[in-house]
């Protein structure tokens, strides 16, 4: 594992558990699984998906990364880890884990204007491309991809509607006292399911549109996101939440 991608991968890891500790504290545990949790969620904003991604060398070289651009990526990353790791969560005040919520989506924010102007406008586009291939059918959450493809308000409520059914079952399956390995195919079946549902919901012009939003298929798994470092400690080297291989 290079050190750009243990910086940056590790970096954000730790930013989204800090987001997952928060939430979890809150009535509920983390709304209705959006971003996290569910079976195609985990990463949070497009945002995080795209910087957690230029840790990864296979999109490095696709994005032909040179050693400064490389450099100014790994300073984001060390930018990114919370301080003393993320800290204790269980005695904060509601106003305390809104702030930490709050300071959170300001550093992811920061971060990605810093790598908007580090990335040319080819690897900017590259790089969305490469984030929609990963996140699938949530991709369609994205206001870009959705802007793209005119997804109609009544389409918006059916995706909605899948996603949160998908959450649903991902944490019953999450409460039923297997253990993730022993429910490892309950899972990739409902994020099968998730997936062709929520595609069901595009017409066939849609569906055509957004696999050319897509671009040219790059062969990376979430586990080469993490690599066995970044998660190293959590059952299958990931992150708790984060999807496995799809």
């Amino acid at each position: 594992m290079s050190k750009l991608h243990w910086s940056l991968c590790a970096a954000v890891v730790l930013l989204i558990a800090t987001a997952g500790a928060v939430e979890a504290q809150q009535p509920g545990g983390g709304g209705r699984g959006r971003g996290r949790g569910g079976p195609g969620g985990g990463f949070g904003t497009p945002a995080t998906m795209r910087i957690m991604l230029l840790a990864n060398d296979k999109v490095q070289k696709e994005l032909e990364l040179n050693d400064d651009q490389k450099s100014e990526l790994k300073k984001i990353g060390e930018e990114l880890r919370p301080a003393g790791g993320g800290g204790n969560f269980q005695n904060l005040s509601d106003d305390e884990r809104a702030k930490l919520r709050t300071e959170r989506e300001a550093k992811m924010k920061e971060a990605q204007a810093k790598v908007d102007k580090i990335l040319v406008p080819q690897q900017q586009e590259r790089l969305k491309q490469i984030s929609w291939q990963m996140a699938g059918a949530r991709a369609l959450e994205d206001p870009e991809v959705a802007e793209k493809l005119k997804i109609t308000d009544k389409q918006k409520e059916d995706l909605k509607a899948v996603q949160d059914k998908s959450a649903e079952e991902g944490r019953a399956l999450g409460q039923n006292g297997a253990s993730r390995e022993d429910n490892q195919a309950k899972y990739t079946e409902l994020r099968k399911s998730t997936e062709e549902k929520s595609l069901a919901v595009l017409t066939p012009e849609q569906k055509t549109e957004f696999d050319k939003l897509k671009g040219d298929k790059v062969d990376i798994s979430f586990a080469d996101l993490f690599g066995g470092g970044a998660g190293r400690g959590r059952r299958g080297n990931r992150p708790a939440g984060a999807p496995a291989n799809p």
